[in-house]
């Protein structure tokens, strides 16, 4: 790898799962890092970055079949930039994140499997078991 970087935020959709016609599975979806800074001993929105990314093979499934629209996620991967215009001619450059690791951060909004409460769910009994 190049380069690395390494990226904390939030999807700002769910992610698109397709395959290469060689049959590679290939996932994208954008995370947008918000920052924040101190100004008079009081937290204000700061900038936000938008990061285009993108897994490959069996991460890629995975990544489709567990992630969605709002989840914080933390990745590692190669960073590469892309100029382009705007049909009215201004300059922009997007980021783009070819994902090495890729995990679901729990500092940020719950999971999202829910307790059940069927028989089979462990979290179910609210009384522990006795030693004997």
């Amino acid at each position: 790898m190049a380069n690395q970087i390494m990226i904390t935020g939030n999807l700002t959709r769910d992610p698109e799962l397709k395959y290469t016609p060689s049959v590679t599975a290939i996932t994208r979806f954008t995370v947008a890092d918000n920052r924040r800074k101190k100004v008079d001993n009081e937290w204000v929105d700061g900038e936000t970055t938008f990061f285009d990314c993108q897994v490959w093979g069996a991460m890629a499934e995975h990544a489709a079949n567990t992630l969605h629209k709002g989840d914080k996620v933390t990745l590692v991967g190669s960073i590469s930039s892309r100029k382009w215009q705007t049909q009215d001619g201004q300059d922009r450059t997007s980021w783009e994140v070819t994902c090495s690791e890729l995990a679901v951060t729990l500092g940020g909004k719950p999971a999202k499997t829910a307790q059940t409460g069927r028989s089979d769910d462990p979290w179910a009994n609210t009384q522990p078991e006795a030693p004997f």
